[in-house]
């Protein structure tokens, strides 16, 4: 062997993956996704039984369903700015509390 040749069995004794480093290629604050304007709403009714105290309680959440984008895609390519994460749909919770 000459004296630059590395044998099989030898390694650099570091990774041969350098890290990965983040390049800004838009300047910062310039891209916005759009606003989130989401109305919530809780109805509540309650019921008294002598001592007894009964709440019933049905949560709207996202109550006019819109959907505005919450997060895009921020890497160079064919994928660019496209979102990545929109506003969970309307949905509703019911509950209910009995105090005694």
């Amino acid at each position: 062997m000459g004296g630059n040749e590395l044998s099989p069995g030898i390694t650099l004794g570091r990774s041969i993956v350098a890290g990965t480093n983040t390049v800004p290629v838009v300047a910062p604050y310039t891209f916005f996704t759009d606003r989130v304007n989401q109305v919530d709403l809780r109805v509540t009714k309650a019921i008294q039984i002598e001592k007894y105290r009964i709440e019933l309680m049905a949560d709207f959440y996202n109550v006019f369903n819109v959907s505005p984008v919450t997060a895009r895609n921020a890497a160079i390519g064919p994928v660019f700015y496209t979102p990545t994460a929109i506003l969970q749909s309307a949905f509703m919770k019911v509950g209910g509390r009995f105090t005694f």
